[in-house]
């Protein structure tokens, strides 16, 4: 007996003998090969549309708005102070941002204030291949980053070896070795 969700289910115990019976009649056989083929058939229709969210991710444009470098660094410590103050979290306002900071919230504000990143993200929600064009996107959003404000290079490469690490640790069972 096999106890699901408070109900009892008797589990049937098969002999290799009555298997081996099973498999041998000939309506078992072409209801596996159908099985297999309609499998086959499903995995080919779901590989098809992971490459075209995968080929969306690639081509999709990105583009980020160009502001002067002062206007940048305030626009980002005010959006920042904001997000705070929210939070009543204003004892960290009376903090003085360090150029680390500052170049943090900088490339935070240009990600999601200034390019179309979160929409992105969420665009494909749910679909085959949605995790890995969201690596595809977040990649490209920070190379957009890069290349609009080359000032910003050294954080970009931080931010995103750090949220591609972060999304490692969750991938890797508890427990396991992830590689040397």
């Amino acid at each position: 007996m096999v106890r699901r969700s408070g109900t009892t289910v008797s589990a049937a115990r098969w002999t290799i003998d009555q298997i081996e019976r099973a498999q041998s009649k000939p309506d078992f056989q072409a209801d596996y090969e159908k099985t297999q083929r309609r499998k086959a058939s499903a995995k080919a229709g779901s590989e098809k549309r992971a490459e075209t969210v995968l080929e969306w991710a690639r081509t999709v444009p990105i583009h980020v708005a160009k502001i002067g470098h002062e206007r940048l660094r305030s626009s980002a410590i005010a959006s920042w102070g904001n997000r705070r103050r929210m939070m009543e979290e204003d004892e960290i306002l009376q903090t003085e941002i360090s150029d680390e900071m500052a170049q943090r919230l900088q490339v935070n504000y240009l990600r999601h204030r200034k390019t179309m990143y979160d929409d992105l993200l969420d665009k494909r929600e749910g679909e085959v291949g949605v995790i890995e064009a969201r690596r595809i996107i977040r990649r490209r959003v920070y190379e957009a980053i890069t290349n609009a404000y080359p000032i910003l290079k050294e954080e970009c490469q931080r931010q995103l070896a750090s949220r591609e690490a972060e999304e490692q640790a969750r991938s890797t069972p508890c427990g396991t070795d992830s590689g040397p």
